[in-house]
């Protein structure tokens, strides 16, 4: 899971192996796409494979930057 803060964002893992569950704190967005997750994923160089993305209906983009930010890099027709 990941959340978006207004001043960090974090990546949120269970059960992930001997490092178990928890909540990794990335100081913004584009930190936490461009970086080797705990399981070896990189968001900004794997994204291609990423099978599916489930999103909460009440997930909302209120911050002009994060949502252009989006739809510039991951936005795809």
């Amino acid at each position: 899971m990941i959340i978006k803060y207004a001043d960090c964002a974090t990546f949120q893992r269970c059960g992930n192996g001997p490092r178990g569950s928890g909540e990794f704190k990335y100081p913004s967005l584009n930190a936490l796409l461009s970086t080797d997750l705990v399981d070896g994923l990189n968001l900004c160089r794997d994204w291609s494979r990423i099978q599916g993305i489930i999103a909460s209906d009440s997930w909302h983009l209120n911050d002009p930057n994060d949502l252009q930010h989006l739809k510039q890099h991951y936005h795809r027709n």
